[in-house]
């Protein structure tokens, strides 16, 4: 097991125990390739057929490339932060070093600013810092969702092929229009939910993230970003045993008016349903609804205090 050094969140931000020691937790096999990571991957995907087992069994490319170190104490992962230099624009022209605990530089920086020092740390993407949470999306959910929009549009095109006399000579639900309607509605919707759901199985990003600056919803075509400052609150909506968190907001005509037209028409929607345009679901999340609760009020209540 490799010593390195790290920042972690576990004690009180004081300048003896902003840095800690943590020791490496291996990823399993993946990790251990080392160098050889790009080839084991390739060499899975040659063997498994596709990325379809790696959707199934929960592997992410982020896993297998950015090796992650869990901190002794609080036992959380922590993810290796970029280490920046004046004078050296692209980080990766930054040779890494390993410095002993008494030749660490001192800081007087905010706590998600501060470096990790590892030769072998990977640098996280430049809007993340160490108060961030990530949440990604879970491929086996998404897979499930995406199987049931396809039995809903099949449903719908079994409506749609129905000859207008035999549902006329039905005793009820007889109409030919108002079935053959509901089988172009559900075409319509399920088939725009089920390609949504193919583009984020197929999508690297994750689908939530809370930080100091808010929170973040990552859509298909554009991300959401609602400072802390405009949240007053949150609740739960119910419907069809599927519960939805809310974010209530302190003006929400001012995300509704943002959007284009077509989303502007789901905002609205959304507020006269549920009372705001922004609302998160765990459907599609690698959470359970009562834990993105929870998580929600300790960031709300961290960030809002002196709001």
């Amino acid at each position: 097991m490799e010593i390195i050094t790290a920042v972690c969140g576990c004690k009180e931000l004081t300048e003896q125990n902003l840095v800690i020691a943590v020791k490496r937790e291996r990823l399993g096999f993946l990790e251990e390739w080392g160098s050889f990571t790009w080839l084991g991957v390739i060499a899975s995907l040659i063997v498994t057929g596709g990325t379809w087992i790696f959707f199934i069994l929960g592997f992410h490319a982020g896993d297998i490339l950015n090796p992650k170190y869990m901190c002794n104490q609080c036992r959380t992962t922590i993810l290796p932060v970029q280490f920046r230099i004046p004078g050296y624009s692209n980080p990766k022209d930054v040779e890494r070093e390993t410095y002993v605990d008494e030749e660490l530089p001192k800081t007087e920086t905010s706590f998600d600013a501060l470096p990790l020092y590892s030769k072998k740390s990977v640098a996280l993407e430049p809007n993340e810092t160490l108060d961030r949470k990530t949440i990604e999306t879970s491929k086996v959910k998404i897979l499930l969702l995406i199987i049931i929009a396809f039995g809903f549009v099949a449903l719908g095109a079994s409506f749609l092929s129905l000859d207008p006399a035999e549902i006329a000579s039905r005793r009820r639900f007889n109409s030919p229009l108002l079935i053959h309607g509901i089988g172009v509605v559900s075409v319509g919707f399920f088939s725009l939910c089920a390609i949504a759901g193919i583009w984020k199985l197929f999508s690297s990003g994750p689908g939530l993230a809370l930080s100091s600056k808010g929170i973040e919803i990552f859509g298909i075509r554009s991300n959401t970003l609602v400072p802390w400052i405009d949240v007053s609150g949150f609740s739960v909506y119910e419907m069809q045993s599927q519960k939805m968190l809310i974010v209530k907001l302190r003006n929400p005509k001012k995300y509704i008016e943002a959007d284009s037209s077509f989303r502007r028409f789901m905002a609205e929607t959304n507020y006269k349903m549920c009372g705001s345009p922004i609302s998160v679901s765990a459907n599609s999340l690698k959470i359970s609804f009562k834990e993105l609760c929870e998580l929600f009020e300790q960031y709300f209540e961290r960030y809002t205090e002196n709001t």
